[in-house]
């Protein structure tokens, strides 16, 4: 409800402005008194711990919604009607100018907002008409997915609602606006990504339910552990994995497995990657390992053949989550009682939980009695999460659960790979499989896999600066720097690469961090120039097959519609190391479009990072003048935009660049 307070500022702002009669002053400000009571009503209405779902409680918010559309409408008609008319002097004349637009971005996210209450309608009848109050697995069935299908033609609407505001954002620059206007410009900026993300969940809802929980035949899953403290591509390296069955809202299955006895030792272990080999000095490739392609659908795929492999299992899909994630879901459900056990966990020690183990009372279930204790709380917290679900959730709960599971979808904390269409094309569409997306114009993915046998990533800050050199004929240069400190305390003479078992977790934490660097570039660019890194002389590879060592080629092959580049090498613990990469983007990346050029940038997010700063920089010719699109909005200087954003979701950006 971020928009509530952003429209607020503004009818704050125009009753000031509207004393040029008294008569219309106060005409304005009984609407605008209407207005501020029915959203906050409506904020106290979202924000009650007693919200619940049925027709009754929805039908009052729409109510609510409906009257504050047609009011705010009235105020942006009454701030047209006289912004030309206020004179610069009076006060407050900026912010009446400026409401119309605003205002109107406003209005475009209050009809979303109903529009989804309207589309959530079918389903809120459906559990009003059974008396729920409690929702659980079970309560998914094929009704209820129904239901929520039904509300899809709203939910389109309340998305075309939101292309508007983001057509409006365009257009408007908040460093260019009165105080309060730039204010609800940036309070609405910060409320579209959430709404827009549920717009996405309640369309592809049917579909999830339908497949993950089985409603129209058996579906088996595998689901992976990733502890994106010893960063992997996917996200992390893989702890554990969950086979589950599920049957009609039912899980009739539950397997647990210790990533390194996935594998069976008697069969022929395929070959691994050339990286993989040169890295990690790796031989074979086996299951703990097959997270090693950064596109997680390819990765997927060979986990799931691996798996195969290794148990004789065929299964319908792939679930990947990092701690983070967990202790999201964790955070969401308050506390966890852990079976077994009875010991209970929250957000706030959950990590510490499952980087040590439970305490001395943890004992081992007959059925997994080689599982160290680490593992062991990792089957069990998965199972006791499972069973507070099975059990059933208050609405608050649920939807404290829902969002928290939204969160981990778009901050690719959890990834999902099935083949059952049209799941699969909604979870593509939305960038929840973790794939390299190939865009239309230039895109960047930057990739890290902690190849050092330790848990070191914790310590590990990272930031990107990315430069894009435009010339006169629109060719384009680009310069990726990503800059890494290795914070750990850890007194090490030199950086050997090797195995090490250690009896407290905290050692894994802290030591010399070896990292092999992948950047995915459109394909077709050109590698101009990179820094110097040679083979680290402390690495197996360097150590065992220094012949093999002196193949390693910087420029790899093309995968995914990207030109891979790549660097292996080792920081110490308290140094810091910048490592930069020069090329020559493919013609047309800058679009010309009439009198104007126009360029695009996808920058994807590697799934386990958190929020890794990053600085963007684009060059037009000194004849030209650069527009960055918004809501990235920054200081132009001419010819160039400047913008720094947290790579927590995957950013796109858009430039204009036109002649002076």
């Amino acid at each position: 409800m971020g928009w509530r307070k952003a429209v607020l500022a503004l009818v704050a702002a125009f009753v000031l402005v509207s004393a040029l009669g008294v008569i219309e002053y106060l005409r304005i400000q009984g609407i605008a008194s209407s207005v501020t009571q029915r959203l906050g009503r409506l904020q106290d209405a979202v924000t009650s711990p007693s919200l619940m779902l049925p027709t009754e409680g929805l039908s009052a918010l729409r109510r609510d919604l409906e009257g504050a559309e047609g009011d705010i409408a009235a105020l942006k008609t009454e701030a047209e009607r006289f912004a030309p008319l206020a004179p610069a002097f009076l006060p407050g004349a900026d912010e009446l100018r400026a409401a119309p637009q605003v205002l109107g971005m406003g209005l475009d996210m209050v009809r979303a907002t109903r529009h989804t209450l309207e589309g959530l309608e079918p389903l809120a009848g459906t559990l009003g008409r059974r008396r729920t109050t409690r929702v659980s697995l079970s309560t998914f069935d094929g009704e209820m997915a129904s239901a929520l299908e039904a509300g899809a033609p709203r939910f389109i609407q309340a998305q075309e609602d939101m292309a508007r505001v983001r057509a409006a954002r365009q257009s408007i620059n908040p460093r260019e606006l009165p105080p309060r206007s730039a204010a609800a410009v940036n309070d609405l900026d910060a409320a579209a990504p959430r709404l827009e993300a549920s717009l996405k969940l309640a369309l592809a809802g049917p579909a999830l339910a339908r497949t993950l929980l089985g409603l129209e035949r058996p579906r088996s899953f595998l689901i992976l552990a990733q502890n994106s403290q010893e960063l992997r591509p996917t996200g992390g390296f893989l702890s554990g994995v969950w086979l589950v069955t599920v049957d009609r809202a039912k899980v009739t299955r539950l397997v647990f497995l210790n990533s390194s006895d996935v594998d069976d030792q008697l069969i022929q272990f395929p070959a691994p990657p050339r990286s993989l080999t040169i890295t990690l000095w790796g031989g074979i490739w086996t299951f703990r390992d097959s997270n090693w392609a950064p596109d997680f659908l390819t990765a997927a795929g060979k986990m799931r053949e691996f798996y195969h492999l290794g148990q004789g299992e065929t299964v319908d899909g792939i679930i990947a989550v990092d701690e983070v994630g967990v202790r999201n879901l964790v955070e969401a459900l308050g506390t966890i009682r852990i079976q077994y056990t009875g010991e209970r966990v929250d957000a706030s020690t959950i990590e510490q939980k499952l980087e040590y183990g439970m305490s001395s009372r943890f004992w081992s279930p007959p059925e997994s009695p080689s599982l160290p204790p680490k593992k062991l709380l990792m089957k069990s917290l998965f199972e006791s999460i499972l069973f507070r679900v099975e059990q059933g959730l208050s609405f608050p709960e649920g939807g404290r659960m829902l969002r928290s599971v939204l969160q981990n979808l778009e901050e690719k904390r959890l990834l999902l790979a099935v083949d059952d269409e049209p799941l699969k094309s909604q979870v593509h569409a939305y960038q929840w499989d973790g794939a390299v997306v190939r865009a239309g114009g230039d895109h960047v993915l930057v990739t890290d896999t902690n190849v050092g046998f330790n848990k070191v990533n914790g310590a590990i800050t990272q930031g990107l600066d990315y430069q894009v050199h435009i010339s006169e004929d629109g060719k384009a240069v680009a310069r990726l720097t990503i800059t890494y400190t290795n914070t750990s305390r850890k007194l090490v003479s030199t950086c050997q690469q090797q195995a090490t078992f250690v009896s407290d977790y905290k050692e894994w934490k802290e030591g010399c961090y070896w990292d092999l660097l992948r950047v995915y570039v459109p394909e077709g660019s050109k590698l101009l120039g990179t820094s110097f890194v040679p083979i680290p002389e402390g690495s197996m590879v360097a150590r065992y097959g220094p012949d093999l060592a002196s193949t390693w080629a910087i420029v790899g092959a093309v995968e995914w519609g990207a030109q891979e580049f790549s660097r292996f090498f080792v920081i110490p613990p308290g140094q810091t190391r910048s490592l930069w990469f020069e090329y020559a983007l493919p013609d047309g990346t800058v679009r010309r479009e009439g009198d104007q050029w126009r360029y695009t940038l996808l920058v994807q997010k590697q799934p386990g990072t958190s929020g890794i700063p990053l600085a963007l920089t684009i060059v037009a010719p000194p004849s030209m003048i650069a527009t960055v699109s918004l809501p990235y909005a920054s200081p132009t200087t001419g010819n160039s935009v400047r913008v720094m954003v947290p790579l927590s979701i995957d950013r796109q950006f858009q430039v204009a660049i036109a002649r002076r």
